[in-house]
This record gives C-alpha cells, structure tokens and sequence, in this order.
C-alpha cells in the first residue's frame, strides 16, 4: 500500500471515529445545566445555618461535577460530640421529568427523592429509610442573594408536622466543609 493512500485511510478511518464519538455522546448526555438550573444558586459555595436553641451548626458545600450535568452536596453538622456528615447528588431524571437526588449519611442511612420548583422556593419529597420509612417535606426558600429558609416537615398519615427550620447563609465559596 503506497504511503499516500494509507495516510488517507488514516484520515477517513479518524473522520469515522470522530463523527462516531460525537454522535453517541450527544445521543447519550444525561442532564444539561439548564435542567438544574433551580439549583444553581448554590453551587460554588457554603452555606451555613444553626439550629434553634442550640449551638449547633449545619455547613453545606455544593460543586457541579462530570461536568455540570450532577449537583454534589456534602454537608457537616457539628457541635455535637461527633461531627454527622452526609453527602447528596442532584441529578436530572430524562423519564420522570424532573430533578431527583440520593442521599447517603455517615451512620449508614439514606434517602432519595425529588425536587420541584414552585412558589419561589425548591420542594423536597424525601423518602428517608432507616429501621423503618419515614416520608419528609423539605422547603428551601431563598431570603435574599446570600442566604435561604429551610423547613423540614414530617408527613405522617396525611397530616404535616414541623420537624425544624433554620437560615442558611452563604459562609464561603468552593469547597468542602472539613470532616
């Protein structure tokens, strides 16, 4: 085979290639920022609240990973005798329409969910699952450009009760808060 025509069969055969890899990963890509953006506002930072009465705190760090297309959470709640640390990650759910989320806890926990935006704040359906299965409502309202509410609410036998509610303020940019 003269050079000239392998050179060409090397070019097409890349051409191939390229046009293949393009292809797949457009067909194949999960989420787009823009499916998140009602989570945007917190990526790149820290926010930090205390719960009522106490001197405990709650530090939540949020960073886009594989790029932008999953919102990771890792939170540390100290004050306490031992640090309680749990992790989430957003993602977008092509089949249900909407974001969903798993969250895993240092004590072996976990819980997973949706969230929806409406009203001016993001609403978390959140089946915890411990010994036994318990059903939350979880409200984050924005209270200004640095700062938003939590409420969380137990559903049980179709009545709500408030479990807590904080202020979260944004404390720091990117980063994890230390274990």
């Amino acid at each position: 085979m003269s050079r000239m025509l392998r050179r060409s069969a090397i070019v097409v055969v890349a051409a191939y290639v390229n046009i293949a890899v393009a292809g797949s990963s457009a067909a194949q890509a999960p989420a787009t920022f823009d499916e998140l953006q009602p989570l945007s506002f917190l990526a790149g930072s820290c926010w930090k609240g205390t719960f009522a009465g106490r001197a405990v705190t709650d530090e939540h760090c949020f960073e886009w990973i594989m790029g932008g297309r999953f919102l990771r959470d890792h939170h540390v709640v100290r004050g306490d005798s031992v640090p309680y640390e749990g992790e989430t990650t957003y993602a977008w759910d092509a089949a249900q329409k909407r974001i969903t989320y798993w969250y895993i806890a240092l004590p072996g926990f976990y819980s997973h969910g949706n969230v929806e935006h409406a009203d001016h704040a993001l609403i978390f359906h959140d089946n915890l699952v411990t010994s036994t299965q318990r059903h939350l409502l979880t409200t984050w309202r924005r209270s200004g450009p640095d700062a938003y509410t939590v409420r969380v609410e137990e559903i049980s036998n179709g009545k709500s009760k408030e479990l807590w509610s904080m202020v979260m303020h944004r404390s720091s940019s990117v980063g994890r808060p230390p274990g």
